[in-house]
């Protein structure tokens, strides 16, 4: 990637990765991806009708609170 250049991915593009190795192959790992990303649309949902500079303070404590419920350990 160039200096100065941001990657802009799409949340909805890598959820749908998960989803077809859900749907195609009943993979447990995807599943509990897709549950995560239902938590985090929830959020939004929660969030959707604030003002811009409203909602991005609003996202990671909101985020948090429903994602503490998950334990998630990364692989070593």
């Amino acid at each position: 990637m160039n200096a100065g250049v941001t990657e802009a991915g799409y949340l909805a593009h890598a959820r749908s990765k998960f989803h077809e190795l859900w749907a195609n192959h009943s993979n447990t790992l995807a599943e509990a991806a897709l549950k995560l990303f239902g938590v985090l649309y929830d959020v939004e949902r929660e969030v959707c009708d604030l003002e811009p500079d409203e909602r991005l303070p609003s996202r990671p404590a909101s985020a948090l609170r429903e994602l503490l419920p998950y334990h998630w350990t990364p692989a070593a």
